[in-house]
């Protein structure tokens, strides 16, 4: 039996190089606006990992809920914690009740700004949705502002002509 050298030179073994054209396209190898697969994967469409979690969570669930409701009550902090997080969930938003003027301009909007900054500092609502609501109404004075700006560019140059 031959035995090939890392040189390869004198043994008589033929190496065949791959050309150039028949190597894996790394990159782009699709053109741009075109995809290997036009329909892509299908909304909703779940892993193979997901399922077999999935899979695994729906032949179990009954024993794994009954383990965690039993750790609890056995005083394990995480599964109450897991339990309450589930029976009741942090409040991501809510609405806010704050008595604003109406707003028309920037000098209504400083006038709303105030009452909003009382009502955190009653305690009406928190300082982070005092933060948010101030945030919209900077949002509001801005656009107020382009309106009147456009509004005098609009003027000089009918003077203008």
């Amino acid at each position: 039996m031959m035995k090939e050298n890392a040189s390869g030179a004198g043994n008589g073994v033929v190496h065949h190089l791959p050309s150039p054209m028949s190597r894996k396209v790394v990159g782009r190898p699709w053109s741009k606006g075109q995809s290997g697969n036009p329909n892509g994967r299908p909304d909703g469409a779940l892993s193979r990992k997901c399922l077999h979690v999935r899979q695994l969570l729906d032949a179990n669930a009954e024993q794994v809920i009954a383990q965690v409701v039993t750790a609890a009550l056995g005083g394990d902090m995480q599964a109450c914690k897991m339990i309450l997080d589930r029976i009741s969930p942090v409040p991501r938003d809510r609405p806010i009740t704050v008595a604003l003027p109406e707003i028309r301009d920037a000098e209504a909007a400083m006038t709303a700004l105030a009452a909003i900054v009382g009502s955190v500092a009653d305690g009406v609502v928190s300082p982070l949705e005092g933060e948010s609501l101030s945030r919209l109404l900077r949002g509001f004075i801005e656009l107020d502002m382009l309106r009147v700006l456009e509004a005098r560019v609009a003027e000089l140059e009918k003077a203008k002509t």
